[in-house]
């Protein structure tokens, strides 16, 4: 497959988010917050997490495990010892040779999060090129089962007549499923999705669907349904 012009990180993703009321100084103070010590000078900066009043898990885990790195254009992986994946921000963090550092990832190929694999989306294409970062393989075939982690920031919605609401800005988490035919990536979240991409034996896997009671936001109905698909003649 032939790579898709590479997109540079944009750290100034959060400030699209905030309410016409906040001024320059807060909006700046926030991304500040979030985008602590990262620039895109290097493949390689420094980076820092969240502040406490800033709710959620930018990351994919909370904790790191032990990985490796393709770099685009790399000769091999690096291999590293403790590394996360920052979703928010699209970054790797590692401990590398005594220093904490991040990695751009539009600047990755693919990694390894112990037996966990993610590829750039720019390598298999986008769905309507809306998705930046990383796709996890789930599950290799024809079809590929494939899931897309994003981080998005709700602003404070705490009311102060009513003292109902948050009054902390909150990371949500969000993780969607894709399937890899033929070179092509489709969504999907309902059954009806799947007689877009597939013509033939739509019988039998309605019959299969039914009977093994499969679920589109449930991760191993998902892998039970391409392992039949994939076994389909």
């Amino acid at each position: 497959m032939k790579t898709t012009a590479l997109l540079l990180l944009n750290i100034f993703y959060g400030i699209c988010l905030f309410g016409q009321t906040q001024n320059a100084e807060q909006k700046q103070e926030f991304l500040n917050r979030i985008n602590s010590g990262l620039g895109l000078s290097d493949i390689l900066y420094n980076g820092s997490g969240v502040q406490s009043d800033i709710e959620g898990d930018p990351y994919l885990l909370e904790y790191q495990l032990p990985g490796s790195i393709m770099i685009l254009n790399g000769n091999a992986p690096i291999e590293v010892i403790k590394m996360k994946y920052h979703v928010l921000n699209n970054y790797i963090q590692c401990d590398y040779k005594g220093r904490t550092l991040a990695i751009d990832g539009s600047k990755v190929l693919s990694f390894n999060l112990a037996h966990r694999y993610f590829i750039n989306t720019n390598e298999l294409g986008a769905v309507n090129n809306e998705l930046s970062g990383f796709y996890e393989v789930i599950s290799d075939g024809s079809p590929s089962l494939l899931a897309h982690d994003a981080v998005k920031i709700k602003k404070p919605d705490y009311n102060i007549a009513l003292d109902v609401g948050n009054k902390n800005y909150r990371l949500i988490k969000n993780r969607n499923y894709y399937l890899l035919i033929e070179n092509k990536i489709y969504g999907i979240t309902k059954k009806k999705d799947l007689w877009k991409m597939i013509e033939s034996n739509q019988k039998e896997i309605k019959e299969f669907i039914k009977a093994e009671r499969i679920s589109f936001s449930d991760e191993n109905d998902l892998v039970r349904l391409c392992t039949y698909l994939n076994n389909l003649k």
